[in-house]
C-alpha cells in the first residue's frame, strides 16, 4: 500500500473580505481555522474597478433606497465609501485577529476581484471565501468564487455564514493523486485527534474498493483518524448530495480533478450544500 507524502503545512490563510454582514461570518470561521493551525491570516480587500469606472461614466446616476431619488454616482463618493469599508474591515479583522493572538495582515487592492485574489493567492497556502460576495444575492455560486475555484492552484475552503466547519467530515477517495492529496490536506484542518470520517470508495469492483479502503485505512490512521467507509461503483451529482445530506457531513472534501465527478457536477453540489466544502487540486 502507498504511504501518502506528507503534503505541504498550511502556515498562511488568506481570507477574501468585502463590506457585507456574511464576510464578517467569513473572517469568524477564518480566525477560528487559524488558531487551529497556527498560521498567519491575510485579509484582502479589492476595491472593485468596474465600480470606480461606473463612477467616472458622466451619466451614472444612483437611486436612493428610501427618497427614490436620483442623482450623478460621483467617483469621490465612490472612493470615500470604498476607504470607509477598508476601514471597517481592516478594524474588524484586527480585533478578532488580536483577541485569538494571530499574526495577521491586511492588504487593499484595486481591480478585477478574481484578478486580485489569485494574485494574492499565490502567497497563501490556503483560500478562504464566502460562496457569494456582497454583490450576489440568494444561492448559487458567485462569480468571483467560480472563477477563483477554476483558476487557482491553492487548497480552497468555501464556507457559508453561521455554518462552522465540523465533524463528520466526508472525502471522496477513489486512489487517485489528487485524492490521496485530499486526504492529508483535510487531515490538516482536523480539530482533534482521534475522529472519524466518512470515506466514499469510488470503485469499479468489490476487490478494487476492498484495496483502497486498506489503503485510505492506512493512510487515515498514520494520522490519527479512523473512516467509516461506503463504496459506490459511480456517482453523479444528484446522489452526491442525497448522501452529504443523510450523513450530515460537517465539511466536504472534493478533488477538482482526475476524480469521477466533473467540473460543472462540482459547482452543482457548491451550491446547494450547506456545509464547507474543501477543493484539492
Amino acid at each position: 500500500m502507498n504511504r501518502i507524502e506528507q503534503d505541504q503545512p498550511i502556515r498562511r490563510i488568506l481570507v477574501a473580505l468585502d463590506s457585507s454582514p456574511a464576510s464578517l461570518a467569513v473572517l469568524q470561521q477564518a480566525v477560528a481555522l487559524a488558531v487551529t493551525l497556527k498560521a498567519e491570516l491575510l485579509g484582502l480587500f479589492v476595491e472593485d474597478i468596474n465600480l470606480v469606472r461606473l463612477a467616472e461614466l458622466s451619466f451614472t446616476q444612483e437611486v436612493g433606497l428610501f427618497s427614490a431619488t436620483s442623482r450623478r454616482l460621483e467617483i469621490r463618493y465612490v472612493e470615500r465609501q470604498l476607504r470607509a469599508q477598508a476601514n471597517r474591515v481592516r478594524q474588524a479583522l484586527a480585533t478578532l485577529a488580536g483577541r485569538a493572538g494571530l499574526h495577521w495582515s491586511f492588504r487593499v487592492a484595486r481591480g478585477i476581484i478574481a484578478t486580485e485574489l489569485l494574485a494574492a493567492a499565490s502567497e497563501a497556502d490556503l483560500v478562504i471565501l464566502g460562496r457569494v460576495g456582497a454583490s450576489s444575492r440568494g444561492k448559487g455560486i458567485g462569480s468571483t468564487a467560480r472563477t477563483v475555484l477554476l483558476q487557482a492552484t491553492q487548497l480552497t475552503l468555501i464556507v457559508h455564514p453561521g455554518v462552522r466547519l465540523q465533524l463528520p467530515y466526508l472525502v471522496i477517495y477513489d486512489g487517485s493523486p489528487v485524492a490521496q492529496k485530499a486526504l492529508v490536506a483535510a487531515a490538516q484542518l482536523t480539530p482533534v485527534q482521534n475522529s472519524q470520517w466518512v470515506v466514499l470508495i469510488l470503485a469499479d469492483t468489490p476487490e478494487a474498493s476492498q484495496h483502497l479502503q486498506q489503503e485510505a485505512d492506512s493512510n487515515l490512521a498514520a494520522q490519527g483518524i479512523t473512516g467509516r467507509y461506503l463504496w459506490w461503483r459511480s456517482m453523479d451529482g444528484p446522489a452526491a448530495l442525497r448522501l452529504i445530506r443523510a450523513e450530515g457531513c460537517g465539511l466536504l472534501v472534493l478533488a477538482s480533478n482526475g476524480t469521477a465527478l466533473d467540473q460543472e457536477t462540482i459547482f452543482a453540489l457548491l451550491a446547494q450544500v450547506d456545509c464547507p466544502v474543501l477543493l484539492v487540486r
